[in-house]
């Protein structure tokens, strides 16, 4: 773990809107292996891709966490992509890389593993929740402090509890990472990045990988930029 350096050196960069968000990121979805995260940020960005018609053909996708929950279930992470960009796209046999358990996961990347045991990705996409969590990495919780296991077994204090994850090790070890920041109620994720808050699990993504690219919406990148030049 280090937090030596100056998060501000990510790419920070503001986006209009999903669409033109989804163009701009689709060269690295269209990457042989890549970790795809859920929620109603990549919900829209699934749907945006789609409409664009990407040839997914013969690529490696899987989700970057998942809950245990039925995929048929609109709970599903990994159900809703597929039914959202994989299906429509052609590709019904991604359906098969539904991790349910931290062995599921090994089984899905045992074809991309290092000599570490470390999957390498090309590009893992990842969402933050207004508690300051990525992937399904919550703030307080032990998968927070561990940074030496590729995949966990966690608990969410909301919603579904019982989750799977790519750990720290496995996300920071992607060729690329975007990190997907909008919404309002995300103003306080903002704060936290400036103040380099280190029990927030998304920050910590961000210390230990300055060139995480950063795409803030709009009205979250203006915060940010108020709120860095008041601290200057």
């Amino acid at each position: 773990m280090n937090t030596s350096r100056n998060i501000e050196e990510a790419n920070i960069v503001p986006f209009q809107g999903i669409p033109t968000l989804a163009k701009k990121l689709i060269p690295d979805l269209l990457q042989q292996r890549v970790a795809l995260s859920g929620g109603s940020t990549y919900a829209a960005l699934c749907t945006s891709w789609r409409r664009l018609a990407p040839a997914l053909d013969g690529l490696f996708f899987l989700p970057v966490d998942e809950r245990i929950t039925p995929f048929a279930s609109p709970e599903s992470n990994w159900g809703e992509a597929c039914r959202t960009l994989f299906f429509p796209c052609n590709r019904p046999d991604v359906a098969q890389n539904h991790p349910q358990s931290v062995a599921d996961y090994e089984r899905l990347c045992n074809t991309c593993m290092d000599t570490e045991g470390i999957p390498r990705l090309d590009t893992v996409f990842l969402g933050v929740g207004d508690d300051g969590h990525c992937a399904s990495i919550f703030p307080g919780t032990p998968a927070a402090q561990n940074f030496t296991s590729p995949f966990l077994a966690t608990e969410s204090p909301r919603g579904i509890r019982t989750r799977i994850t790519l750990g720290f090790k496995t996300i920071l070890a992607a060729r690329t990472i975007h990190m997907v920041i909008t919404g309002t109620q995300k103003k306080c994720c903002v704060e936290w990045l400036l103040q380099k808050q280190p029990q927030k699990p998304f920050v910590q993504v961000l210390l230990n990988r300055t060139d995480t690219h950063v795409h803030l919406d709009e009205a979250l990148y203006e915060y940010y930029k108020n709120l860095r030049g008041r601290s200057r």
